[in-house]
C-alpha cells in the first residue's frame, strides 16, 4: 500500500494480555476482547485515535474518527 495513510499494526502475545487486563480493570465483558486487543495496540504505537464506527471502542478510552 504506497501512499496510503493506513498502517497495519501486528498483534503481539503481549497485546492480548493487556487487553484482557483491561477488560478486568473496566469490569467490561470478555466479549470485547477483540475491541482490547485493538486498544492494547494503539498503545503500543502511542496513538489514541482509530477511524471506526465501533461504538465499543468508546468505553476504552479511544478516540474515534469517521
Amino acid at each position: 500500500m504506497s501512499n496510503s495513510n493506513i498502517t497495519v499494526i501486528e498483534t503481539k502475545w503481549e497485546d492480548v494480555i493487556e487487553g484482557i487486563d483491561l477488560l478486568k480493570r473496566k469490569n467490561l465483558s470478555l466479549k470485547m476482547w477483540d475491541d482490547a486487543i485493538i486498544v492494547s495496540r494503539m498503545r503500543r504505537v502511542k496513538t489514541n485515535k482509530i477511524y471506526s464506527y465501533d461504538r465499543d471502542l468508546d468505553n476504552l478510552g479511544v478516540k474515534r474518527e469517521f
